[in-house]
């Protein structure tokens, strides 16, 4: 497959098999990912927290479930659907929160780095979903993430196998996108 094509057919994905993705295939992943960052070096500031087997998808769905359950709206819900949530997280099978340091050139490099991430896991039949919902960023949730001073959350990529693709979104040409710059004007 094309770079091309794997950048056009590449999904975000909601449903998961219920197979377990190994941490050494997300490592390797991960390190190859790193490798193609234009200037790896600013990735030293940057951390991820794994959380793929039961226990830990477990403590990091509740949290991120009673985190929402603070806010405004999660404050309105009935505890069913609040469970409900929690449950949806549980059937993910693994999640990566993504964690750096603030500086720019650090937050673009990791982003730079994730959406690799996504890239060559496509290739090897893993759906993933860079999560930056602002529900994820409240002070409940970070603060169990024990960020530093310096770090903020980049957002939490939930992941596994996918069972099928969903078909492509209609996309919007680039030439509908740009102004073309004139130093005339």
């Amino acid at each position: 497959m094309s770079i091309k094509d794997l950048i056009e057919n590449r999904r975000s994905i909601r449903r998961h098999e219920q197979k377990q993705v190994e941490a050494s295939v997300l490592n390797e992943l991960l390190h190859l990912s790193a490798g193609l960052c234009p200037h790896p070096q600013r990735l030293e500031g940057t951390r991820f927290l794994l959380a793929n087997e039961q226990d830990t998808r477990s403590r990091l769905s509740r949290t991120m479930t009673d985190a929402f359950s603070l806010t405004k709206l999660g404050k309105w819900l009935p505890d069913k659907l609040l469970e409900a949530t929690y449950n949806r997280f549980m059937e993910i099978p693994g999640h990566l929160v993504v964690i750096t340091e603030q500086e720019d050139e650090y937050i673009a490099e990791a982003s730079y780095m994730m959406q690799s991430l996504q890239l060559l896991a496509w290739e090897r039949g893993i759906g993933m979903l860079w999560d930056t919902d602002e529900l994820l960023y409240s002070p409940k949730l970070l603060e169990s993430l024990s960020l530093k001073q310096n770090e903020r959350m980049l957002g939490i990529i939930h992941y596994g196998y996918f069972i099928k693709a969903p078909r492509p979104r209609k996309r919007t040409p680039a030439t509908k996108r740009w102004i073309v710059y004139s130093a005339t004007e």
